[in-house]
Order: structure tokens, then C-alpha cells, then sequence
């Protein structure tokens, strides 16, 4: 995961789903959601939240000239699950993703023009469609609700790298890559149970990527409940921690070995992880229809951007 794109610790791990329940014969839910985050700083490799213009980051060359950093990253994204049994889901998502991270200098922060807005601010930033993720979700048992789901995620974009020059430091790619590259495949076990009006549920899995960066297993305990008319809450806290150390790469790729960007340093480490506080409500409208507003906390991980994000939405149940 790079400095310039969190790619999954920012954005992704805010989509909702239906949980371990499926829809039934005929039945599905959809959803189309707009999120955004926000960090001005990020957890190095032993997990303390530092300055985006922090040494540790940058390298002592570059970090000299620095005087604030921020990451903004916006995504759309379209998610449904569709019942093709009684006990069997369809599941689909496909989203369009932006990065845009800046660098302000107390001077010049590079002779190369075509890296940087002006004299005194390096702009490194991306926009594209992000992966592709198709899937199945089964129901295996009936109380409490218990679901084994399996899906394949695929790039729809190139990650093509370019070295740049900075300072006499090498940075590879000046955009932000838009996802990892590599074929995923992710395995998942939901659970689900049902308390008077609320619920409950809980789901881990471990998805494993076909490239240079470390696999993931992730978890996300949740809860909600009504609150008023047609208004209801849930919390949940989620995150992921990585399996392996990334050993799997392409040979066009670099290796990714330091956190640190500046002097010559690569930009690429794999072996990321981030914890998040998860709160979500939602108004039920006519017709199956639902608003849907939710934001994300990540209040602990490594070599990850520290930060905080929003969520809105329009859902559909049929």
C-alpha cells in the first residue's frame, strides 16, 4: 500500500452489505453509494500516526522542504445481491475511485515541472474505474443465519509504473495507483442472529492477492437496531491485518521492501493493516427504497493513512 493511494484502508471497507442473510428466489438488494476520506496523517510500520510530511515517510532530503501534506480520496460505487435460490446470492460490485495527494513546500519543491502544480507544491493524484468483484454467497444454516461466501475481484485499469526524478530521489509512478493490479480472491464466513427488533452479525475472511502484496484477513463485528419511525442505527468495528509478507510479485514490478519515498527509497510496502469504528443509520423510504449515511474511523493500523471518512447512499430491496 502506498503513501499516495490507501487503497483498501480508505474507502473499500466502507461499502455495506446484507450480512450473512440472503435475499431469496427473486428477491436482491442494491445499492449505490458515494464515499470520501480524509487524512493528514499515517500509521508507520510500528503503528504510531504520524505527520504525511514526517521524515519517516519522506526521507530526511525531502521532508526538509515539506511543511504539510493531506490525502483526499473520493469513490462511487455500485453493489448488489441478487437471489437465484433460497439460500444462494449473486453478489457484484464495480466502482470509480479518485486520489489526489499534495505535498506544500516552504520553497521549491522541484525543478521537474511535470510534476508539480507550481513551484512550491507536489500534486500526485489518479481517477479511474477501481476493481471489478463478482461473486456467491450461500446460506448453510438457518439460526443463527450462517453464510459462506467466496468472490474474484480484477483490476479494470493499468498500474502502469513510471520512475520520476525528485530532488535526485526516485519515485516510482506520479500517479496514484488505483488498486493493487492483481487478481484477488477472497473467502468469507458471515454470521448472523436476529435479537427482538435488532441484529447482530459478524464475518472473517481471508483474501488473497495474486501480486507482490501481502494477503489479508479481515473481520467486521456489527451491530444495529430501529430507533425511531423508518430510522435505524448500527456501530460496527472492522479492519483487516495481513497474512504472509507479500513474497508473490510480477517481475515488472519493484520490489516492495521500505516505507520510506525519499532517497531512492521504493513506495510500495505490501504488508499493511487498519482497525475502524464503523457507525451507520438509514431512513426507509417508499417503495423499497432506503438513505443510507455511515463514516469510518480508522483509529489504529500500520502503514496505512490515519483518518476519517463519509458515506451516503441510495439502497433498493426488492
Amino acid at each position: 500500500m502506498s503513501l499516495r493511494a490507501s487503497l483498501l484502508a480508505s474507502l473499500a471497507a466502507s461499502v455495506a452489505h446484507a450480512g450473512a442473510w440472503t435475499q431469496g428466489r427473486g428477491h436482491g438488494y442494491a445499492k449505490l453509494s458515494t464515499t470520501a476520506f480524509f487524512a493528514d496523517q499515517r500509521f508507520d510500520a510500528s503503528g504510531e500516526a504520524r505527520p504525511l510530511d514526517d521524515a519517516t515517510f519522506l526521507g530526511e532530503g525531502f521532508a526538509r522542504r515539506v511543511t504539510g501534506g493531506r490525502v483526499r480520496e473520493h469513490a462511487a460505487w455500485l453493489y448488489g445481491e441478487a437471489g437465484v435460490a433460497e439460500r444462494v446470492d449473486l453478489l457484484a460490485k464495480i466502482g470509480w475511485r479518485a486520489s489526489d495527494t499534495r505535498f506544500q513546500c516552504s520553497g521549491p519543491c522541484s525543478d521537474n515541472s511535470t510534476v508539480v502544480d507550481n513551484d512550491d507544491v507536489v500534486h500526485i493524484g489518479n481517477a479511474g474505474l477501481g476493481d471489478g468483484e463478482i461473486g456467491a454467497k450461500v446460506r448453510v444454516l438457518h439460526v443463527p443465519v450462517v453464510s459462506l461466501a467466496l468472490s474474484v475481484a480484477a483490476p479494470t485499469y493499468s498500474n502502469d509504473l513510471e520512475v520520476l526524478r525528485l530532488h535526485d530521489q526516485n519515485f516510482f509512478n506520479d500517479r496514484s495507483p488505483l488498486g493493487t493490479g492483481s487478481i484477488d480472491v477472497e473467502g468469507r464466513a458471515l454470521v448472523g442472529l436476529s435479537l427482538g427488533r435488532g441484529w447482530l452479525g459478524a464475518e472473517a475472511g481471508l483474501r488473497a492477492r495474486t501480486k507482490g502484496y501481502a494477503d489479508l484477513a479481515g473481520y467486521l463485528v456489527q451491530g444495529g437496531a430501529p430507533i425511531a419511525w423508518r430510522l435505524r442505527a448500527a456501530l460496527g468495528v472492522g479492519g483487516f491485518v495481513p497474512v504472509g509478507d507479500g513474497s508473490r510479485r510480477d517481475a515488472h514490478e519493484p520490489p516492495r521492501e521500505e516505507e520510506v519515498i525519499g532517497a531512492g527509497k521504493v513506495i510500495f510496502p505490501s504488508r499493511e493493516s487498519a482497525h475502524k469504528l464503523l457507525p451507520s443509520i438509514a431512513v426507509d423510504l417508499p417503495l423499497g427504497f432506503a438513505l443510507e449515511l455511515g463514516g469510518q474511523w480508522v483509529f489504529a493500523g500500520k502503514r496505512t493513512n490515519a483518518g476519517w471518512g463519509l458515506e451516503a447512499g441510495i439502497s433498493y430491496r426488492r
